[in-house]
């Protein structure tokens, strides 16, 4: 089943609605009435696609397989897969606002905690991931924190603004 996001607002459609969780990902407010998403007409910034009865780590590799190198694809939580355009994601996100900045990435420090976010936390000069990331990001980090539970982000704020 399939929802999408369009700017900051969300659609989807009755099947994604009639899976979807509040724990896992409330519906945001402005979003638009669930519909058939062959009949939606503005673009898509992202979409989502959730299978209930598959591991989220093997759908992600047949959506990669799938989409090949039309789109980039990822894990942002434990509830779907996230299509978008090619080389868009956090990491070119944050090397373009660095660089708006007239900064490079020795001068950046980026966090995560998941999958969505390795590339970033690569990327940036510092990257740190929190105890409780996920392996893909724990394994990009320059400097594991605590986990977010246990203000791990707080802690490296802290020390880098003694």
């Amino acid at each position: 089943v399939f929802g999408w996001e369009y700017e900051l607002r969300f659609g989807s459609e009755p099947a994604y609605e009639a899976q979807r969780d509040e724990s896992w990902w409330p519906r945001p407010e402005g979003s638009y009435e669930p519909c058939d998403p062959l009949e939606w007409a503005l673009p898509m910034t992202k979409l989502l696609a959730r299978l209930q009865s598959a591991d989220l780590e093997q759908l992600l590799v047949v959506a990669t397989e799938l989409a090949g190198p039309d789109a980039s694809t990822t894990l942002a939580g434990s509830a779907f897969v996230e299509l978008a355009a090619p080389d868009i994601g956090k990491a070119v996100a944050l090397e373009r606002l660095a660089a708006d900045l007239g900064l490079g990435a020795p001068e950046v420090v980026a966090f995560g905690d998941h999958r969505t976010d390795a590339g970033m936390i690569a990327w940036a000069g510092h990257g740190v991931a929190v105890a409780n990331a996920h392996p893909s990001a724990l394994e990009a980090a320059d400097e594991v924190t605590a986990s977010n539970d246990d203000d791990g982000v707080a802690i490296v704020l802290e020390h880098l603004l003694r």
